[in-house]
């Protein structure tokens, strides 16, 4: 589970959060688990992020998808704290 927190960490300093950036905000990976046989990703928004109603929805769907994509892992969700 280490190498997969360390990927998704990766991630989101490289590909997630520079796109964020550009609307003033960002995201911090807060935990990263297996439960029932699916990847959890625990998020924390910042920045503009923060009560932004496309972070609730938009945003955090396209981050689980481009993560599922990157990783290849189809059974990964992302929770946002």
């Amino acid at each position: 589970m280490d190498n997969i927190q360390k990927s998704v960490e990766a991630i989101f300093e490289e590909d997630i959060n520079p796109s964020l950036a550009m609307h003033a905000g960002s995201a911090t990976v807060k935990k990263v688990w297996e439960e029932d046989k699916v990847v959890k990703v625990l998020i924390e928004f910042h920045g503009s992020c923060v009560g932004c109603d496309s972070s609730e929805s938009a945003t955090l769907i396209g981050i689980q998808n481009f993560l599922r994509e990157e990783l290849e892992i189809d059974g990964l969700e992302v929770i946002k704290e």
